[in-house]
């Protein structure tokens, strides 16, 4: 009788550590893999809850770059050069008016998708890159931070900000 009370203990623990990290996040760019206008710097972030326990997110965006710390969702931009992604540095800075007293819930089961252009954070010049998000899910759950994969994307001209 111990014996089985330690092995339903012990599936009971693991069911819950496997599925607390059950979040599935989908980063692509919004308007397609080739970029040939400003605009076109968009992504689509879509977060799919599959955990067992709902996941809470500021209800204002937040977004940043790596050296931005207080950011829910940070944006990680890479060029490949000679046959290497490189990461590249942000040149803008985004002023998050971020109010930790409200909240929304990605309940089980549920998706949240976020979109952000984020032309004026990187020195975008022609070439390939790629792009990923990290999700700082731990900042308000349980849940662990995460990455999304990467989204790649070309840029086949010259880019005019708009005025």
């Amino acid at each position: 009788m111990k014996l089985f009370l330690l092995g339903s203990f012990l599936i009971f623990i693991s069911a819950d550590l496997f599925a607390r990290d059950s979040i599935y996040i989908d980063l692509q760019m919004k308007n397609g893999s080739t970029v040939s206008k400003w605009e076109n710097l968009s992504i689509t972030l879509k977060i799919r809850n599959a955990s067992n326990k709902p996941l809470l997110i500021t209800h204002y965006e937040s977004w940043g770059v790596p050296e931005d710390s207080s950011a829910q969702f940070i944006i990680e931009v890479q060029k490949l050069k000679n046959g290497k992604y490189i990461t590249q540095k942000s040149v803008g800075i985004i002023d998050n008016l971020v109010f930790e007293d409200e909240f929304d819930t990605i309940r089980v089961g549920d998706q949240m998708n976020y979109d952000f252009n984020f032309g004026g954070l990187f020195q975008i010049e022609p070439g390939p890159y790629r792009i990923r998000v990290r999700c700082r899910f731990s900042k308000l759950n349980s849940h662990s931070d995460s990455f999304s994969g990467w989204a790649y994307f070309s840029v086949r001209n010259r880019l005019k900000r708009p005025a």
